[in-house]
Order: structure tokens, then C-alpha cells, then sequence
């Protein structure tokens, strides 16, 4: 009936087949690496040396979350956390669930998501960034996005030239 009635069952369906520990992410992440997905696989395995688990969380541009995870020992669900029942959104949702639970949480670098054709023009950058940061040894280019990026002609940004510069003698003059 509800999005955290969902998510806590499909949560249950991985455990029922064996996971000891979960990390979901959003599938409208074009700038998700490798990286990211390794880093939060490495800190939940950090947190199941715990006996009461915890959480990672890595948030998203608009005061949610792009990825969230938990080790099976931990005492945690999705209940509350969406759509604001309380006036949360959802990262300080979760955070107020762990801390009132007293779970341990480790934060993970922001992954923006896109909700909007704003977010996609940002991502947009970011596959550039990251395609040529992988062209200098630095990481690996999602390449499938890139490709697919290029066959919607949207590979490239572009916004009106900035006219409104602030001359250096304007900003030295201050300084006099």
C-alpha cells in the first residue's frame, strides 16, 4: 500500500535468499561508478563487524538518498521514511530512524539522481567529467551512458554565454 511497505518487502526477499548485507540504488544515476558501489559494498562490510549492523547512506542532490544499505543483523526498515509523513524527506528520515535506534551509519559520498530536466543537464557534466577523468587513469567512463547519451544528441551542455562580468580593476578598486 505504500512505497516503504515495498521496499521493506523486497529488502525481506533478498534476506529470504541468503544476502547478508544489502545497498540499493536508484537506476536514474547516469554519474554512479564503479567506485561508489565498492566503496558502499566495503562499509557495510565494515559495519557487520557489529553486532547490531548499521546503515550507509550516500544522499541524493534533493535531500533524499541515491543509495541505502543495511547488514542483515541490523534492526531497520524503510517504515516512515517516504513521502514525508512527518515533514522529513528522506535522508534526515533515515538519520533520525538510526539515531533513535542507535544504529551506527557511515555516510557516502552524494550520487545526484534525475528527477528533473535540471538533474539530467547535471549528470550530463558529470558523464563528461567522468569519461575524460577515465582517458587520464582516473576511474572508469560509463561508457553505455555515454553512448546512449550521444544517440539522444545530449552529450554536451551548453547554457547563454555570461555576460555579467566583474572587471578586475572594479574588484581592485575596492581593495584601494
Amino acid at each position: 500500500t505504500s512505497f516503504d511497505e515495498h521496499y521493506n518487502d523486497a529488502f525481506a526477499q533478498v534476506w529470504q535468499r541468503g544476502a547478508d548485507c544489502i545497498l540499493s540504488m536508484g537506476a536514474d544515476m547516469p554519474a554512479l561508478t564503479v567506485d561508489d558501489v565498492v566503496r558502499g559494498f566495503e562499509a557495510l562490510h565494515e559495519l557487520d563487524a557489529n553486532d547490531a549492523g548499521g546503515i550507509v547512506l550516500a544522499p541524493d542532490q534533493e535531500m533524499g538518498v541515491s543509495i541505502i544499505g543495511w547488514t542483515k543483523s541490523t534492526a531497520f526498515d524503510h517504515n516512515g521514511v517516504f513521502y514525508n509523513p512527518t515533514g522529513l524527506t528522506v535522508l534526515p528520515a533515515y538519520i533520525a530512524k538510526a539515531r533513535d535506534a542507535r544504529i551506527d551509519a557511515i555516510y557516502l559520498p552524494p550520487v545526484p539522481d534525475v528527477d528533473t530536466m535540471a538533474d539530467l543537464m547535471h549528470n550530463v557534466t558529470l558523464v563528461e567529467a567522468l569519461g575524460y577523468c577515465a582517458v587520464c587513469g582516473r576511474g572508469m567512463a560509463p561508457m553505455h551512458t555515454m553512448a546512449k547519451l550521444e544517440d539522444l544528441g545530449i552529450d554536451e551542455v551548453r547554457i547563454m554565454p555570461n555576460a555579467l562580468m566583474d572587471p578586475r580593476e572594479a574588484i581592485d578598486a575596492l581593495d584601494a
